[in-house]
């Protein structure tokens, strides 16, 4: 599940979700929704996460193990 993927991502890292949320744009509810698998990810969201972490889509690829 990419969600998994994001929010194992963000707390490898120590990203705050509130960081994510000020450079996407996405509201903080919204954005623990979509964490929590009560929301669906959407694809315009999703890219923005990725360009707010400065990383490559493929990374979150629910096939692949992050590195």
């Amino acid at each position: 599940m990419v969600q998994e993927k994001i929010r194992n991502y963000l707390n490898d890292k120590g990203i705050k979700y509130t960081k994510v949320c000020a450079d996407t744009g996405i509201s903080p509810n919204t954005f623990s929704q979509i964490m929590n698998g009560n929301r669906v990810l959407k694809a315009d969201e999703f890219f923005r996460i990725c360009k707010s972490l400065d990383v490559s889509p493929e990374i979150f690829d629910p096939d692949k193990e992050i590195a």
